[in-house]
């Protein structure tokens, strides 16, 4: 958690383009302290996207079929690390996080800029605020490794077919609850 990252300049705003001209990439700083409750909860909800980070508002979220699921809670800091629940809903998603083609992520969020640079860095980011996590294949987190997918359930998952929709669920007893509400609105 926190660090120097590299950040191409052909992606940052024109008027960071202009500051850092003559360079392909910058270092930002991110302080650990800069992960606070609040900006923590601001991951609450958050979409879950595959392909590309592609920055999520109301429309594009349902719109563009990259969202794949969200992030269900609240994340929390535990020693050096951030973690958060995520509920994936989409069948292919699931597929390719079980066969371990989608292993790590990469968070995607807006903060201001302090120029000061220091020891391996140009900029230090603050005030973090989230707009979504994107899944990836192994080696491709600019965080590393490190950030990655832990599925560290209990149980046998259960899927579940519902009006030719299959549904995945993480425990039997949630299953056994769509299962008996399937029933029900049949019954209905």
């Amino acid at each position: 958690m926190g660090g120097a990252f590299p950040y191409a300049v052909a992606d940052m705003p024109d008027d960071l383009q202009a500051r850092y001209a003559g360079k392909t990439e910058v270092n930002e700083r991110i302080d650990p302290s800069e992960f606070t409750p609040e900006s923590l909860k601001t991951l609450e909800g958050m979409p879950v996207i595959v392909d590309a980070h592609e920055w999520r508002d109301a429309e594009n979220t349902f719109t563009d079929n990259l969202t794949v699921g969200s992030i269900a809670g609240t994340p929390e800091k535990k020693d050096d690390k951030i973690l958060c629940d995520l509920l994936i809903s989409h069948a292919d998603a699931i597929k390719a996080i079980k066969d371990g083609k989608l292993v790590e992520v990469s968070a995607a969020y807006d903060s201001s800029l302090d120029h000061t640079p220091g020891e391996g860095y140009e900029a230090t980011q603050r005030g973090l605020r989230f707009n979504h996590v994107l899944l990836l294949p192994k080696g491709k987190g600019r965080c590393g490794p490190e950030v990655r997918i832990l599925n560290q359930q209990k149980e046998n998952p259960v899927d579940l077919e519902i009006n030719g929709k299959t549904y995945h669920f993480t425990n039997a007893a949630d299953a056994d609850e769509a299962k008996k509400l399937k029933d029900d609105t049949a019954t209905e």
